[in-house]
């Protein structure tokens, strides 16, 4: 079963907020939140990372 989850990064101070997609439990695949003007989707290195 695959779901989206929405949280924050916290690998700095900013706390940009993700989009996670979880299947089976397992974390497949994050992003940033595509609701958010100015991200539109898009992670930092740090987030990415």
């Amino acid at each position: 079963m695959q779901k989206e989850v929405y949280s924050l990064c916290f690998m700095c101070s900013v706390r940009c907020p993700i989009k996670v997609n979880v299947e089976n439990g397992q974390v497949v695949w994050i992003e940033g939140s595509p609701h958010v003007p100015g991200i539109e989707g898009s992670l930092c290195p740090r987030g990415a990372a």
